[in-house]
């Protein structure tokens, strides 16, 4: 009976606005307001970039000179052996990450390779630097 005494006067105190804010914190609340997400239609290209983490490898030289061209390869979590080629400014992103510890390996060709670890976590934003000396 207390209980039921405190719920109504938490319900009195938050008033009309309140109840509404609440409702959309604890699920749906039955309108579509954001005409952006899937479940309204949407063509939503980048689904898997919104799930799991995002591992940036960025490849220079010692003098903080991008290397184009390095290939890069990351294992670990759901991937067994996923390969991408930096762009003009260094980097390979690899997105959609499941959280856990990631293998990376770096070849240039020119300045030779590296290995390195890097943990990634749900949501997470890493970059992971590689340096080669000139």
């Amino acid at each position: 009976m207390q209980q039921n005494r405190s719920r109504r006067r938490t319900l009195e105190l938050l008033g009309a606005t309140g109840l509404a804010a609440l409702a959309g914190c604890l699920g749906d609340s039955g309108e579509d307001d954001d005409p952006e997400t899937p479940e309204n239609g949407s063509d939503d290209s980048d689904d898997e970039a919104l799930d799991g983490g995002r591992l940036t490898v960025q490849v220079t030289t010692d003098s903080a000179d991008p290397i184009e061209g390095a290939r890069t390869t990351v294992a670990g979590g759901d991937l067994e052996a996923e390969e991408r080629t930096t762009d003009a400014d260094g980097e390979a992103v690899y997105e959609g990450l499941e959280p856990d510890t990631y293998d990376v390996e770096v070849e240039t060709g020119d300045f030779g390779s590296e290995t390195g670890v890097v943990p990634v976590g749900e949501g997470s934003d890493v970059t992971r630097p590689f340096s080669f000396e000139t």
